[in-house]
């Protein structure tokens, strides 16, 4: 892969996508704009990976886009986004800030990276990382599915009657603190504690199902309603 920044836009009729490359340094996506805008902050030109210069790039696009990320340690930042965000990074992490919309749809990869979502009503997400803490907020979401290896988890997003949340570590703590009483929870831990504290369960489809895997990390599942 060319580690540059690419800018790419679908040319029909508005713009349908915006694809970037970016070897470091920020970007950070606005939305609720009518059309697409870019605004290029060169970083001072010792800042660089891999000989490439990192850059701090402003995009600002409707709503309506979808928004592709790819980097070696840049990070993405979102505010005000309601569209698909996509994310993948080896070092960079992904940030969804508290001010207006939240993402329909996000899908995050990282190595090292942390995931700090909040994701829209009725929305998605899937994040996977190495050692990256994931955090997950926002909603009411439809889907969450969270793998990592060494990173945390921690959900605390309202959720739909019929989500279903899905959380895996390999020795890294999980806490799902839920908005309503789940339908079904299935924990799978081979020597971490788990700790569940859950209103009585909701019959099918009207409670959210929760499935929990870690081989050592502690578990704790509960809900405030």
């Amino acid at each position: 892969m060319m580690w540059s920044l690419i800018l790419a836009a679908s040319t029909a009729h508005a713009a349908e996508y915006v694809s970037v490359d970016a070897a470091c340094g920020t970007v950070t996506v606005v939305g609720g704009a009518a059309r697409t805008d870019i605004v290029r902050n060169p970083v001072p030109r010792e800042h660089r990976v891999g000989g490439l210069p990192c850059v701090d790039l402003q995009v600002r696009v409707p709503h309506e886009v979808m928004v592709s990320v790819t980097s070696i340690s840049a990070s993405l930042v979102v505010t005000d986004f309601a569209g698909e965000v996509r994310f993948k990074s080896l070092d960079g992490g992904l940030r969804v800030t508290e001010e207006g919309s939240a993402p329909s749809r996000i899908n995050a990869e990282t190595a090292s990276g942390a995931v700090e979502v909040r994701v829209g009503a009725g929305g998605e997400l899937r994040a996977e990382t190495v050692s990256g803490a994931v955090a997950v907020s926002g909603g009411p979401a439809k889907r969450i599915n969270v793998s990592t290896v060494s990173g945390s988890v921690t959900v605390k997003a309202e959720l739909l009657p019929d989500a279903w949340v899905f959380a895996s570590t390999h020795s890294a703590p999980i806490t799902t603190t839920l908005d309503r009483a789940p339908s079904e929870v299935t924990v799978d831990n081979f020597s971490g504690t788990v700790h569940e504290q859950t209103a009585a369960a909701a019959p099918s489809g009207e409670g959210p199902r929760v499935e929990v895997e870690t081989f050592s990390g502690a578990v704790r599942v509960q809900s405030i309603k």
